[in-house]
């Protein structure tokens, strides 16, 4: 909160109130106190009472209207920042504004972009200019082909001047359309809670002539150049160390992000979506089909389950429901539908987040939709790690996938910031997260945002929600005094997009 200095008390009650008629008159002691919240306001007023009676309490009235003045300078006092501000967390880095008039916070990554080539052609072979492994192998699959097909292969794989504008504006325009006002933001404090923030990603990168990287730009963005739907075996996000920036423990200014080009795209190897075969029109699962199912019901594992340190309460996972379209005719679906639930049921995964959906006609394939099934878009998952968050996927051991993160149900890297931002916390999980396998945006997600709001306004009681109307308790005050600013649209904490 932003305090002012500390006014001093006049050194005798022996006031006299401009209103009275007769100054012999001998005040009362409810008058006395009025004509001191005249003099030096009513937050010090209450505050020497509190330190002369402490056994008495402010009333109601008295908290709103020290709210409302409160609110009021505070409102005043803005904007806060901008601020380059590193998560605690460790790593990324961003520019945190809040407009307190507007209720707006305003968060904008910086980066300048270092366009690379990911292969050349040197004496009629196709050779890698970067590490990834399935560079390599497109490498070898290029230098299979006939002499006069290598050069039009090797060029997906360079930049031309034409394609890098395009490829920024489209980088921008994803990652802004992902991360944008998904939740509000409030303060959690009596009568302050109409007091709110709208947040509104902004993101600017710049192929620089000079140099790779202004600055002031939070990241430098490596991006390799790829064919359309190449998956890479990388992007990350490299902290860098404490050089720059004004956040927690500095480095808000030193972070390298890599990319391919095509990651501006869902990815075209989705793990969100499945398909187990059964025979051929039977109600029976295929046998070869066995080692899948085991596959996915760790893959998919429920993240509820692992217990806080403090509390012992379960932190929830988000369970994303996952959808079964069954092929074949009616009766045969229905058999088919059975037998599905039951294999993946049988092998832990929970009924309640089974649902079907009976296809009809011909075919042999079940396909299997977790959450939304929409493909992720590597680099806004990459912004993630950007904006201060480490991934949510699980690596379960049999669950085929690989990375950083960690067995479904334990705490991620932001779960604390999660609880303080007033989020039950975040866990591992492999669902249609934005820091797990897809696109969705939940509230944990802007516990970094919290965390940078509570300080550059000194007001650490920021919490993820929409703002709520205040009003006075006084039914002779009317609401909406000074500082009791609008509030945004009605947000429950559900809403995604």
């Amino acid at each position: 909160m932003r305090r002012g200095p500390e006014r001093l008390l006049p050194s005798t009650t022996k006031t006299t109130s401009p209103t009275r008629s007769d100054p012999s008159r001998p005040q009362s002691f409810a008058s006395q106190t009025i004509e001191l919240q005249r003099l030096v306001g009513n937050r010090a007023v209450t505050g020497l009472l509190q330190r002369l009676w402490p056994f008495s309490t402010p009333t109601d009235q008295e908290l709103y209207d020290t709210a409302v003045e409160e609110k009021g300078k505070f409102r005043a006092g803005g904007p806060y920042g901008p601020t380059d501000y590193r998560p605690s967390t460790g790593f990324g880095g961003f520019e945190a504004k809040y407009d307190a008039i507007g209720s707006t916070l305003a968060i904008t990554l910086r980066g300048g972009v270092d366009f690379r080539d990911s292969m050349e052609l040197q004496d009629g072979a196709a050779v890698a200019k970067s590490g990834d492994a399935k560079v390599a192998a497109a490498v070898t699959a290029i230098n299979k082909m006939p002499l006069d097909k290598r050069a039009a292969a090797v060029a997906q794989f360079q930049w031309n001047s034409a394609e890098k504008e395009p490829w920024t504006e489209r980088y921008e325009s994803q990652i802004q359309s992902v991360w944008s006002s998904k939740f509000q933001l409030h303060v959690e404090r009596k009568y302050w809670e109409d007091v709110g923030a709208n947040v509104n990603v902004v993101v600017s990168v710049t192929e620089h002539i000079d140099s790779k990287k202004a600055g002031d730009d939070h990241m430098e963005l490596v991006a390799y150049k790829a064919s359309p739907g190449f998956v890479g075996e990388y992007g990350s996000v490299d902290p860098g160390i404490g050089l720059g920036g004004s956040g927690w423990g500095s480095g808000a200014t030193n972070n390298t992000m890599t990319i391919y080009s095509s990651d501006v795209e869902g990815r075209t190897d989705n793990s969100l979506n499945a398909s187990v075969k059964f025979q051929t029109g039977s109600e029976n699962i295929d046998p070869s089909a066995t080692g899948k199912l085991d596959m996915l019901a760790i893959r998919f594992k429920s993240g509820t389950g692992a217990g806080c340190q403090l509390c012992g309460a379960a932190i929830p996972g988000t369970d994303a429901p996952i959808e079964l379209a069954v092929p074949g005719a009616p009766e045969l679906a229905e058999k088919r539908a059975t037998k599905i639930k039951a294999a993946l049921t049988s092998r832990g995964l929970a009924a309640s987040r089974l649902t079907t959906v009976l296809v009809g006609g011909t075919g042999d394939d079940c396909a299997l939709k977790v959450g939304d099934g929409v493909a992720q878009i590597v680099a806004a998952h990459e912004a993630g790690h950007m904006f201060g968050l480490g991934d949510e996927y699980g690596t379960d051991k049999g669950g085929g996938t690989g990375g950083t993160g960690g067995d479904a149900g334990q705490k991620t890297e932001h779960h604390d910031l999660a609880q303080s931002a007033g989020v039950a916390g975040s866990v591992f999980e492999n669902n249609d997260n934005i820091m797990s396998s897809g696109n969705v945006v939940r509230p944990q997600h802007y516990s970094t945002f919290v965390e940078a709001i509570n300080v550059i306004t000194s007001l650490y009681d920021w919490k993820v929600g929409a703002p709520k109307l205040v009003t006075s308790p006084s039914a002779a005050t009317p609401a909406g005094g000074p500082g009791d600013f609008k509030a945004p649209a009605p947000d429950d904490g559900t809403r995604t997009a």
